[in-house]
């Protein structure tokens, strides 16, 4: 198996192979600027390092770049992320599987407590690269996005 034939479960049952998302970057970065839990995540997520798939998704080399920021109005601590093609699958996994770890009973997950935002972030990810609710790639101009 090579790496772009690894493969992404989401919570929703989609399966998204490291390929996919790849592709559907068009070797460009992806960026995003998270406050709260969803940056909260992707933190918890980098300090893992390599992972027992002896992948990483924080390495400058490839060009990815995590920055804690201040917004001066609010006040509000935010996490500006810019991730590489190589490394957002990787990211992406390990949200899904962060979220699995918080609610290992997902079924009596009730989705109160506001934690669901690392399985959020992840089909928000999926859909800005051009995903639709099935899990299909439509491309964002489908979506709307363009």
């Amino acid at each position: 198996m090579t790496d772009d034939d690894k493969e992404i479960e989401t919570i929703y049952g989609h399966r998204f192979k490291y390929g996919e998302i790849r592709k559907a970057m068009c070797g460009e970065p992806f960026t995003m600027e998270l406050v709260g839990e969803e940056a909260d995540a992707v933190r918890r997520s980098l300090q893992v390092g390599i992972d027992a798939h002896l992948e990483i998704c924080n390495s400058p080399e490839r060009g990815d770049k995590y920055t804690e920021v201040i917004r001066p109005i609010v006040g509000i601590r935010a996490l500006n992320c810019v991730v590489s093609v190589e490394s957002l699958p990787t990211l992406m996994r390990r949200l899904v599987e962060d979220f699995d770890k918080q609610h290992p009973n997902y079924n009596d997950y009730d989705g109160d407590d506001g934690d669901d935002d690392a399985r959020c972030l992840v089909t928000d990810i999926m859909t800005v690269l051009g995903f639709d609710e099935n899990g299909k790639f439509v491309g964002r101009e489908a979506l709307g996005l363009v």
